[in-house]
């Protein structure tokens, strides 16, 4: 089966809209520029990776959709297919920005946490109260940062902190009286509501908002010009759809998907950031694979945010991201031990595997048209196999 690669820039954007600009300006990642050989991976394998995605859509899996394999620094498969949403006929392409959902959780507030520790500005072992000494948290007087970056806080998964608020103030009080479900340490839950507190605690100790201390930190300094928390609602934005959303029940275009994130004013530790192909493998490569000068972070400040940091019988997470043992990851069944990644809910994958030097991004809508998410988990299966047969 043959695979359509769109790999143009839309027409001139509208500029007094940021997020169009953003989207339309950025490289885009070319198939021309692929080198599999070069990688030491099969193109014959990467052709039929392809394919899969491009079968996956034409199944209803997800409307559109852009993905990249990169080895050793060297680009070995970018493509995209489909469209930005059903309703919405642009043509994805490979600089189409996309709502990351979950993959927010490493690339923010895990991220600037570390910053933080490694700049000497707050500990990992510091307790939850401690940051809001105007309020009585005794059900959290055991948390410590450190639960909340590994999901072993004993928070639940997730609350409803949108419906019953009507501003951020409200659903951060909301947030802080959610009780816990277990024993701080003693199990492992992933938790949308422990990254948001992490955020939240990462903005009082930096004095700006996530957005602002990454901007000035992360993202500029990496020329990373398509990343940002959303806040465009433009269809001729080059911005794939989300919907379904049970807080806004339509669709939904540069804004995020997540609820309680949007009751945050969209900028928030579990949810919120956009981006698309280009940027996010500027990320990995230069703050994860190939660290240039221990920028952001120190050689054993990446060691623990890429190894796991919680004892085998609770789970296997890293600081940000989830390890091989953790159901969470779609690593399949041939990535090496260890391949660390994340997910998110919109459709959105993100896999290193350090030992093979490895890149693995897919982004896609599917809450469009996959409500349920059966139909992503085995698009992942069936890539993920097909990239690491690839490899030689």
């Amino acid at each position: 089966m043959s695979v359509t690669h769109r790999d143009f820039q839309t027409s001139e954007p509208d500029k007094s809209h940021e997020y169009q600009e953003k989207a339309t300006g950025s490289r885009v990642v070319s198939l021309e520029d692929c080198r599999p050989d070069d990688a030491g991976m099969r193109a014959d394998r990467l052709r039929q990776a392809g394919a899969v995605i491009e079968e996956e859509m034409k199944a209803g899996a997800f409307p559109g959709a852009a993905y990249l394999v990169s080895r050793g620094g060297v680009l070995a498969l970018a493509g995209a297919c489909g469209q930005l949403s059903e309703t919405r006929p642009q043509a994805a392409n490979t600089a189409t920005v996309y709502d990351m959902a979950s993959c927010t959780k490493p690339m923010t507030a895990a991220l600037t946490a570390l910053i933080l520790v490694e700049r000497g500005k707050l500990s990992l072992l510091q307790g939850v109260p401690e940051f809001f000494p105007a309020r009585t948290l005794p059900h959290l007087s055991q948390v410590t940062l450190r639960h909340l970056i590994t999901h072993t806080s004993g928070l639940p998964a997730w609350v409803d902190l949108y419906t019953d608020t009507l501003c951020r103030a409200e659903a951060i009080d909301a947030l802080l009286r959610v009780p816990l479900k277990a024993e701080s340490g003693a199990r492992y839950e992933y938790s949308c509501l422990g990254y948001i507190l992490l955020g939240l605690i990462c903005e009082q100790v930096s004095g700006v908002s996530l957005r602002e201390f990454l901007q000035r930190e992360v993202w500029n300094p990496l020329g990373m010009t398509s990343t940002d928390y959303g806040s465009a609602n433009d269809a001729s934005a080059n911005v794939a759809s989300t919907a379904n959303c049970p807080a806004r029940p339509f669709e939904l275009i540069g804004q995020v998907h997540d609820g309680n994130a949007w009751r945050l004013d969209g900028i928030s530790g579990n949810a919120g950031l956009f981006s698309n192909l280009a940027d996010i493998r500027t990320f990995c490569e230069k703050v994860l694979l190939h660290p240039e000068d221990g920028y952001p972070l120190s050689r054993l400040g990446l060691q623990r945010y890429l190894s796991d940091q919680i004892r085998s019988d609770v789970g296997h997470h890293s600081y940000g991201w989830f390890c091989q043992g953790n159901g969470y990851l779609p690593g399949a069944d041939l990535l090496p031990d260890d391949t660390v990644g994340h997910t998110g809910f919109t459709g959105t994958s993100i896999l290193l595997a350090p030992s093979e030097e490895l890149l693995i991004i897919l982004l896609t809508n599917r809450v469009c048209s996959d409500p349920d998410g059966s139909k992503i988990r085995r698009t992942r299966r069936r890539f993920h196999n097909m990239v690491a047969s690839a490899l030689v």
